[in-house]
């Protein structure tokens, strides 16, 4: 009677085991070598023989700066835009230059200027440029707006539809967009992550974390392979209190399989995904793990 009393647990136990990573999964620690993050951003290297210069100034209370964009052949290209703060990216059409006021949420005023040093357009937006991909300019703020590079025209856009939300990363595999929204919800008074998922027009999303309270940082960045998709996540609220952790989700079925907390001063810097390992890595160093799950259809 003993040995089938602890064949039957055994047997309990497997199923249940079984049942979980069939529905779930888990995350394993292992043992792997470094990798190299790398930056998907998009954007390209500058030419090394552009070479661009800017200078801050005031003209009747409006602040700019005047950019001097000049190349080996001695050409070169001088113009301002509104803002006090500079920063560009370069993209096959070109060099993206753009301005702001440090804190300001009124966006960025812009210039696409070609390689051979003319000024192909001017905008403003509400946003700023995260990445490059296909011929479009991503800027994100409350919504991921799609810029056509070559005219500076707006595409299109896509919005997660709540109040108060900032987008945080964004990633485009195929026919798939996914990024992540970390907002203040005034109906349940807490900060929440969510991802979402949107795909032949539909729109979908998965809570993250939470945390009943205003936030003072936030980061949420991710990472999509041809099967998983991982979320690592930093909250600070007012409180001084702190979430860190790691979410890994099955692609095909969007469904959160694993979740795993990191400890309140070891935050997240870059994810990535390889086959079913996860590394991930954090002010402390680097972490790895394996996803261990049953395959579901």
């Amino acid at each position: 009677m003993k040995k089938k009393a602890i064949a039957g647990l055994v047997l309990v136990v497997v199923l249940s085991l079984g049942l979980f990573l069939f529905f779930r999964g888990i995350l394993i620690p292992v043992e792997a070598e470094r990798i190299y993050f790398g930056d998907d951003s998009g954007f390209r290297s500058c030419p090394s023989s552009i070479k661009i210069t800017s200078q801050y100034y005031e003209n009747h209370s409006r602040y700019f700066v005047n950019f001097t964009i000049s190349t080996n052949s001695s050409s070169s290209l001088e113009f301002s835009l509104e803002g006090v703060i500079e920063e560009h990216v370069c993209i096959p059409e070109g060099i993206v230059l753009y301005t702001y006021y440090p804190g300001d949420w009124a966006g960025i005023n812009a210039a696409l200027v070609d390689y051979s040093l003319n000024i192909v357009w001017k905008r403003h937006f509400q946003a700023f440029p995260v990445k490059y991909h296909n011929g479009e300019l991503l800027l994100t703020s409350s919504c991921i707006y799609f810029v056509n590079a070559s005219t500076g025209d707006l595409s299109r856009e896509i919005c997660p539809g709540v109040a108060r939300a900032q987008v945080h990363d964004v990633k485009i595999l195929g026919d798939e967009t996914y990024f992540t929204v970390v907002h203040y919800s005034v109906f349940t008074m807490n900060s929440q992550v969510h991802i979402y998922r949107v795909k032949d027009g539909k729109r979908e999303k998965a809570l993250i974390v939470k945390m009943d309270e205003h936030l003072l940082g936030a980061r949420a960045i991710l990472d999509v392979s041809e099967e998983y998709v991982a979320v690592a996540y930093y909250l600070r609220g007012i409180s001084g209190a702190e979430k860190n952790g790691l979410c890994v989700f099955k692609r095909n079925i969007f469904r959160k399989i694993s979740c795993r907390e990191l400890k309140a001063d070891d935050r997240p810097l870059e994810v990535k995904l390889r086959g079913d390992v996860v590394y991930l890595q954090t002010t402390k160093g680097l972490e790895v793990h394996r996803i261990l799950t049953l395959r579901h259809p």
